[in-house]
């Protein structure tokens, strides 16, 4: 049986993972300025709809990063415009 790592490495790219363990980074260190710390050292909440706005950013690059995978696994359903093609060193 595969472990979660090893499945995730099935569909997501390295550099995929990459940018999902900073994605995970981003909110752990964007929510802890929420914390009691956070209060203690003046970093106050400057809009009611910081944590929310953040939340909904996150999860639209999650959506991002999903169907660049199902564009790979199901090409004939999950259509690429132009059709994937693997880009070139010097276009990254």
């Amino acid at each position: 049986m595969m472990d979660k790592t090893e499945e995730l490495k099935i569909v997501h790219s390295d550099t995929e993972l990459q940018v999902m363990v900073h994605l995970v980074e981003a909110w752990d260190t964007f929510i802890s300025m929420y914390g009691e710390y956070a209060v203690e050292i003046d970093l106050a909440v400057y809009h009611d709809d910081d944590v929310s706005e953040f939340r909904h950013c996150l999860h639209r690059l999650q959506h991002i990063l999903a169907t660049r995978a199902m564009r790979r696994l199901h090409p004939e359903i999950w259509m690429s415009y132009p059709p994937y093609t693997k880009p070139k060193k010097d276009q990254v």
